[in-house]
């Protein structure tokens, strides 16, 4: 993986179906990881869609409280669920492929120690193998009558 004299690299995964290109920040085993992450819709929390997040949270509330918990135990319970919530759909609070027990914001911030300057991702994109493609709809016996002149 290679960084732009602008500080912009991309990565596509070979491996994987879909790849990713990162804006602004990516070293050879961010850029590495970054491929395996395919839930991830949101950089950090603040870039996940607020009507998803109040959603999810109405749900896990409802379902605390069909268990018959007292409200602060919902509210505690309801808490919990939305921090594995965040941990599935946000890139940062996601585990590093190279190194589970650690999460992508903390290689970065061990990145940031260790070059002493701040390191981030600040956006992604994820571009599906056929995405985008139209498939042509095509008659194959309708195809071959007009090849042999049946039609």
């Amino acid at each position: 993986m290679e960084l732009g004299a602008d500080g912009v690299g991309g990565q596509i995964e070979p491996a994987a179906i879909s790849g990713e290109v990162v804006d602004d920040l990516l070293t050879g085993e961010i850029g590495d990881g970054v491929g395996a992450f395919m839930d991830a819709v949101a950089v950090d929390t603040d870039g996940v869609d607020s009507a998803i997040a109040d959603k999810e949270r109405e749900v896990f509330a409802d379902q605390a409280r069909q268990s018959g918990k007292p409200e602060q135990i919902v509210e505690k319970m309801v808490e919990g669920r939305m921090r594995k919530f965040y941990e599935e759909v946000v890139l940062l609070k996601q585990s590093f492929v190279m190194d589970p027990d650690n999460t992508i914001e903390q290689v970065l911030a061990n990145a940031s120690k260790e070059l002493g300057t701040p390191v981030e991702i600040v956006g992604f994109q994820r571009v599906a193998l056929g995405e985008g493609v139209e498939k042509k709809e095509e008659d194959f016996a309708a195809e071959v009558a007009a090849a042999t002149g049946q039609a």
